[in-house]
């Protein structure tokens, strides 16, 4: 996506940063998934973009299974995991939450590399707890790293694993927003905001000058997918949007992971995020 380098402001909303913030400090000693602030039918994206149930813990202790793949586990379980600034926002029940993470690995030929990661989603509030009901996992890289994409698209059976059905409502809503643009139909406060890229991040009016940014790449909804939670308290969206390019080459592939509220008859957003999908073997990879 288009580089734009702004600072970052926090919005408010400690309970919903801690717990974004607790869940993902706990990921090298995962055991179930039920123990990391997930609510037991939440939806999950992987950093691949496809959807799942909860994070499966039951694996072995170096590979976890599930939503969240072996990917992120299998290069050492036990490696710490480094938090960057907590993005958060609420209203009533409802809280949105972006979380940069890293940890320092090492490669096949033993040459120390740093991974980036951030995580986005939705936590409710029943009674005094709050639980994440959704959340996304995506690669932080560079702009210049898009050209290296996955060859193909997500396949059905992944695209739709969660036992939800699709609301089909919401999903063209926020459809159109692709054609109307984004920007008029961020919540009035706390809205949060993140590209593929480390600065690409912001909340607030911040968030909404990035938003207003991405309107102009002209980009196109190639898949969707659409949840209403909590009898309409909020929304999750999940996409795989086309970037066009002007050289005529191949678009370039994003994932996004929204919240959205209600507002009316219609919604809003809260935290839109956008990322890089990973290729599950190399040989899947296109580059130019």
């Amino acid at each position: 996506m288009a580089a734009v380098l702004l600072a970052a402001t926090v919005a408010h909303a400690e309970p919903v940063a801690d717990l974004a913030k607790q869940h993902i400090e706990a990921i090298p000693t995962l055991v179930v998934d039920t123990a990391n602030g997930l609510a037991k039918d939440a939806s999950v994206v992987d950093h691949h973009g496809r959807a799942g149930g909860a994070i499966d813990g039951t694996g072995s202790p170096k590979c976890k299974g599930g939503a969240f793949a072996q990917h992120f586990y299998c290069f050492g379980n036990a490696d710490p995991i480094t938090v960057g600034t907590v993005l958060a926002g609420t209203s009533g029940d409802v809280g949105w939450f972006q979380i940069p993470f890293s940890r320092d690995l090492e490669n096949d030929d033993h040459k120390p590399f740093r991974e980036s990661m951030r995580a986005s989603g939705v936590a409710i509030k029943v009674g005094s707890t709050w639980t994440i009901h959704a959340i996304a996992y995506g690669f932080v890289v560079p702009d210049a790293q898009l050209k290296t994409r996955p060859r193909q698209g997500i396949d059905e059976e992944m695209w739709h694993a969660s036992k939800e059905p699709i609301d089909v409502a919401l999903a063209n809503t926020v459809r159109g927003w692709f054609k109307s643009g984004f920007a008029a139909r961020a919540v009035k406060t706390g809205a949060i905001a993140a590209g593929n890229s480390a600065t690409d991040t912001g909340s607030g009016a911040t968030a909404l000058r990035l938003v207003k940014t991405w309107d102009k790449l002209r980009l196109v909804v190639d898949q969707i997918d659409a949840r209403v939670l909590a009898g309409g308290k909020a929304g999750w969206v999940h996409a795989i949007v086309l970037m066009p390019r002007t050289n005529k080459k191949p678009p370039y592939r994003l994932v996004l992971a929204a919240v959205v509220v209600p507002d009316g008859k219609s919604w809003r957003w809260a935290s839109l995020h956008y990322f890089s999908p990973a290729p599950d073997r190399m040989e899947d990879v296109v580059e130019d």
